[in-house]
């Protein structure tokens, strides 16, 4: 069981790092859009959004031993993000159209 997800970070030279949930798949579009409204300063900065976003994921569970991950090779499947970093895409949204779509809904 669980509610696996991955956000999967391409960066500008084509290498991807996946950033695994085990519980909150089902909250993974939502905490990547808080992630990338509060770190819109550094979306020209790849190591420091790629941070901020996994900060996001795991800041209700800082200290824990599982339930999160870094990796090269994507986790166990669920909900899947790509995030282009170069692009600043999300899927086929900008990061500009992507966090704006959580302000329309809020």
């Amino acid at each position: 069981m669980g509610d696996r997800g991955n956000v999967i970070l391409k960066y500008n030279d084509g290498n991807k790092i996946y950033l695994y949930t085990h519980w909150d798949g089902s909250a993974l579009r939502q905490t990547l859009r808080e992630a990338l409204e509060r770190g819109r300063d550094r979306w020209d900065d790849e190591p420091y959004i790629a941070r901020i976003i996994f900060s996001e994921m795991i800041k209700n569970d800082i200290d824990g031993n599982t339930g999160y991950g870094i990796s090269p090779y994507m986790g166990d499947g669920g909900m899947d993000i790509n995030v282009d970093l170069k692009a600043k895409k999300v899927g086929s949204l900008s990061f500009e159209e992507f966090v704006s779509k959580s302000r329309v809904k809020a």
